[in-house]
């Protein structure tokens, strides 16, 4: 703030008092010394006079000090209380224009920073007052979400019972099914067994007995003897189906002679049955356990079963690897190509097969399909 123009400084009231004070009493005392000494200088009847007026005099210059000194230690007083604190006490305007000036300017400047303060203690409450009222809020979201995240460890803790209780609930399907797989097969190789075996001798004897039935006749009797040459046809008949269920059921050749040659016999009846002509390559030093290579004939089979449903295929190639420690199946046609909704959707019971057979040995299933180009599926399960 501008301080208004003194019109006289307080520096040459205080030198004026000061000469007041000093220089005319010592000036009057030289005026006595020189009147006793030299009395015709001066009348020793105004040494009263002049005694007087250095009296008045010096009472005025004392009454000016005076009044200085108390402008100064009221002034100090009023500063000293502004440094501790207290804005709101007014400074008394000090007589003389200097001092009235600064009192006015103090006050006003004091008056500012009073009105300052008062607004700053208004804000400061409101921004308490805000604060409070926040952390209020704040301490409810908070609350809030402790509930939300308590809530949310125990549906997660649900959900994780819940997925161990399903994984359990999988693994034991998966066993089930292992086990069915594995029932079924047993299944299939006693039955096939039984229907070689009894069926099939039966069927033998059968045969015989009509055989020697019809060597008994005579030559006249030719309607018996025709009889007789077809119920032998029909018992031969009979024996090549049953042969033909029983391998189907369980073919001997694959207890017999391994898996190789159970797979060129099954390509070859499938080329037969089908017509469509298949190729085969696979490895000539390929030993595998008895229930891998039932596992690897039956996906063998499903997969050409698939071909023959669903590839409209002129060409099939099935290769047998031995490859990193595992046996590889790979079967690839030229039929229409696989889709991807068929290979993810759940009606597509043989792939199910399939990989549920792989599963059993922690094997893997690669399905690829190439519209117009054909379907190349690939089974790979580990020897050891």
């Amino acid at each position: 703030m501008k301080l208004p123009a003194m019109k006289v400084s307080w520096r040459y009231q205080m030198a004026i008092a000061f000469a007041l004070m000093t220089i005319i009493p010592f000036i009057t005392f030289t005026y006595f010394l020189i009147a006793y000494v030299i009395p015709e200088i001066a009348m020793r009847e105004n040494v009263f006079l002049v005694i007087v007026l250095n009296l008045v005099i010096s009472l005025a210059g004392y009454v000016m000090v005076r009044k200085l000194v108390k402008s100064f230690l009221t002034f100090r007083q009023y500063i000293e209380s502004v440094a501790e604190g207290s804005l709101s006490a007014k400074l008394s305007v000090l007589k003389g224009p200097e001092f009235s000036s600064i009192s006015q300017s103090v006050n006003s400047i004091l008056q500012q920073l009073y009105d300052d303060r008062e607004r700053l203690k208004h804000f400061s409450q409101q921004l308490e007052k805000g604060i409070e009222e926040r952390t209020v809020e704040l301490q409810r979201v908070n609350q809030a979400l402790q509930r939300e995240v308590t809530e949310h460890r125990q549906t997660s803790e649900k959900l994780k019972q819940e997925e161990e209780e399903l994984k359990r609930s999988y693994e034991e399907l998966r066993s089930l099914s292992r086990h069915l797989l594995s029932l079924r097969e047993e299944e299939r190789a006693r039955m096939a067994r039984r229907i070689h075996d009894e069926l099939g001798q039966m069927l033998t004897a059968l045969g015989m007995e009509v055989s020697l039935i019809g060597k008994t006749l005579h030559a006249d009797q030719k309607e018996p003897a025709e009889r007789t040459k077809a119920m032998a046809a029909h018992i031969e008949e009979m024996i090549t189906t049953v042969q033909g269920i029983s391998m189907e059921l369980r073919p001997a050749i694959l207890d017999q002679l391994g898996l190789q040659p159970a797979i060129e016999w099954e390509s070859q009846e499938f080329q037969r049955r089908s017509e469509i002509k298949v190729e085969i390559d696979m490895d000539a030093d390929i030993a595998v356990d008895k229930n891998r290579s039932a596992t690897l004939f039956r996906i063998f089979q499903e997969l050409m079963t698939n071909v023959a449903r669903h590839a409209h295929a002129t060409r099939v190639k099935a290769t047998l690897l031995k490859k990193a420690g595992k046996i590889v199946l790979e079967v690839q046609d030229n039929g229409r190509g696989i889709t991807e909704e068929e290979i993810s959707c759940g009606q597509s019971f043989g792939l199910m097969e399939i990989r549920e057979r792989c599963f059993h040995w922690r094997g893997e299933v690669k399905v690829k399909g190439i519209p117009d180009q054909g379907t190349t599926i690939t089974v790979s399960i580990p020897i050891d």
